[in-house]
């Protein structure tokens, strides 16, 4: 077994086993072992300079520390014009002012994987357009007390811009780098707009596939896989071992993944919008209803409807055609459009006759729109006989309490008549 076989041997364990932390290290030392063999030594480096230059940086100061940076311009990969539809990702209207060229795409590698005051950022990579061109930007941290001098750069870049796209940067990226702006006592960057990817692809693709991560987003969605690639869990062990020895064989490999990581985002947001765009020539259910969800947030029901229509021409799943069916019965319903929403409610009751919400809608709908009390205690009476014993532990919908109120309300129809 050669050097490269052995590599993906050993990323293919690490991903089949999350490692616990004591073991970590091991894994670390054993993928640095392997990695040193194929570059045929371990190399170490002491002085900034050198090391700016082993990265392809440069070495930058201002009057709280050193830090170095790294640039390197790319082809730009968005390709549609019209970014309007980016309010439709993000399931806001206000996004519509969203503008590419006002935008910075941001990633961060940390000294830990949970965050909390502890946790800092020792490559901060940034990206944005550039004479039509695809700018990366990497802010590297040699040394924790230079951290305050490369945030106060970072600031001054980041403030040009208007919007900020992230990928999981709601939840860990910001909050992570605002704690560190506050613990340095530095003013944070503000953005008027904030565009998480990892939201847009859970919406999208929360169906159809497990793991959305970044990369299995780039494999699946964008056809390119990551080769070579070092795994997330290990970046802060390989920071550590450079701040303990100097080891630098594997810091260009994190670079490398940080590059990877800002660029990707620029792909898969182009990949959302033309997937709106050319959104009459999905085939796939999952995602065409996944997408119709979308626009209901926006209130869009005539497009809404038609993707559900269209999804339920594509799928034979029954647990999906009922999500289908009853959120398309729903926009029926919020429209008064009542006979639609009856057919769809009728057909729940054969496709899936142990789900209360089609009887609980016919139920509704008899008693208070048709008026028909007797029609609606029948619905009910047969969702009651589905469910035998279990029906007087039924408070779903105060199902009981709509049983007794509708057989007052025969009682005084008969005795009327």
């Amino acid at each position: 077994m050669d050097i490269k076989e052995k590599i993906e041997k050993l990323k293919r364990e690490m991903q089949r086993n999350s490692p616990k932390q004591e073991n970590r290290s091991e894994t670390a030392q054993r993928l640095r072992i392997l990695l040193r063999e194929e570059t045929a030594k371990r190399k170490k480096i002491e002085n900034l300079e050198e090391l700016s230059v082993y990265l392809g940086g440069k070495v930058c100061e201002n009057k709280y520390g050193s830090y170095i940076v790294k640039e390197e311009l790319l082809e730009n990969e968005f390709r549609s014009e019209n970014i309007e539809r980016v309010n439709i990702l993000a399931k806001e209207n206000f996004f519509k002012k969203y503008s590419l060229p006002s935008n910075v795409f941001l990633d961060i590698e940390t000294s830990g994987l949970s965050g909390g005051t502890g946790t800092f950022a020792f490559i901060v990579g940034i990206g944005y357009l550039e004479d039509n061109k695809f700018k990366i930007k990497q802010f590297f941290l040699p040394d924790l007390p230079g951290e305050k001098a490369m945030l106060l750069e970072i600031a001054s870049v980041l403030n040009k811009f208007k919007y900020i796209t992230t990928f999981n940067g709601k939840s860990f990226d910001l909050p992570l780098l605002t704690t560190r702006y506050r613990l340095c006592m530095l003013q944070e960057p503000e953005f008027d707009l904030h565009l998480d990817l990892l939201h847009v692809a859970r919406r999208i693709y929360k169906r159809s596939f497990e793991d959305r991560s970044l990369s299995s987003l780039e494999e699946k969605l964008l056809g390119t896989p990551r080769i070579g690639d070092i795994a997330g869990h290990l970046i802060p062990e390989v920071y550590f071992n450079f701040l303990r020895t100097n080891e630098v064989t594997l810091l260009t490999k994190v670079m490398e993944h940080n590059v990877i990581d800002v660029f990707s985002m620029l792909k898969l947001l182009s990949h959302f919008v033309i997937l709106l765009k050319e959104m009459n020539t999905i085939k796939d259910a999952d995602v065409l209803y996944s997408i119709s969800r979308l626009f209901i947030e926006l209130r869009d029901n005539d497009t809404s409807i038609n993707l559900m229509r269209r999804a339920l021409r594509y799928t034979d799943d029954i647990p999906l055609i009922f999500e289908i069916k009853r959120d398309l019965s729903r926009i029926y319903k919020r429209m008064s459009m009542w006979k639609k929403a009856e057919q769809l409610w009728i057909e729940l009751l054969s496709e899936t006759p142990s789900e209360p919400f089609p009887y609980i809608e016919l139920a509704k709908f008899y008693e208070h729109i048709q008026k028909e009390h007797q029609q609606a205690y029948t619905i009910l009476k047969l969702y009651k006989e589905n469910l035998g014993d279990d029906w007087e532990f039924c408070t779903f919908d105060d199902l009981i309490k709509r049983e007794l109120r509708l057989k007052r309300k025969i009682e005084k129809e008969d005795n009327c008549s």
